[in-house]
């Protein structure tokens, strides 16, 4: 009772977001962040007819915004509903090999800017959020066991795509880069621990 409010000044730190002076509130990544737009991946190790509706329902259930799902093996690129969700896809031409895919709440759908199919490993989204611009890269590595070329081809590809995403832009990679696990150091010495 009584208390006089400090006013909030401009360009202080406020909800987890800093902004420059004069910029709204609602103009950040803080208002996102209180919103919590969820983010997440899956190996789904083949999408068959109707999983990307099994998909979708989990994402709802885990109230994500995006799911990145590595594995798809959808042939070709393109778009289709999925119940509360939008899925982008980016697969092998012709074949059920690979293949990545993105579900989009209607949420994040409705703020969706474009998006690149750029192979059957690996696809970009950018979405316009509270001012600012989101881009979602997801990644689908070759195995350890794959042939030296194919690595260095995604792995080139990866570096591109993230080399033409403006630094203004917050990014997001996600994806099943086909990590190595386990316990035995000598399989990457200097590199592995002894708790994988």
């Amino acid at each position: 009772k009584g208390k006089k409010k400090t006013p909030r000044t401009p360009g202080r730190h406020q909800g987890g977001g800093v902004r420059a002076a004069g910029v709204p509130p609602d103009l950040t990544m803080a208002r996102l962040r209180k919103r919590g737009l969820k983010v997440g991946t899956l190996n789904v190790r083949t999408l068959t007819a109707g999983g990307e509706l099994v998909a979708a329902k989990l994402a709802g259930e885990y109230g994500l915004d995006i799911l990145g799902l590595s594995e798809s093996r959808i042939p070709g690129t393109g778009q289709s509903d999925a119940g509360n969700y939008v899925m982008l896809h980016s697969g092998h031409r012709t074949a059920r090999m690979r293949g990545v895919a993105l579900l989009i709440s209607k949420y994040a759908f409705s703020r969706l800017q474009g998006w690149e199919p750029v192979s059957d490993r690996l696809m970009s989204a950018s979405f316009r959020m509270s001012g600012e611009t989101l881009t979602v890269l997801l990644c689908y590595a070759p195995t350890e066991d794959t042939d030296a070329a194919a690595k260095d081809c995604f792995y080139d590809s990866l570096d591109a795509v993230v080399s033409r995403v403006p630094r203004r832009h917050r990014l997001i990679v996600l994806g099943d880069f086909n990590a190595k696990v386990g316990s035995d150091p000598q399989c990457g010495p200097g590199v592995m621990g002894r708790h994988g």
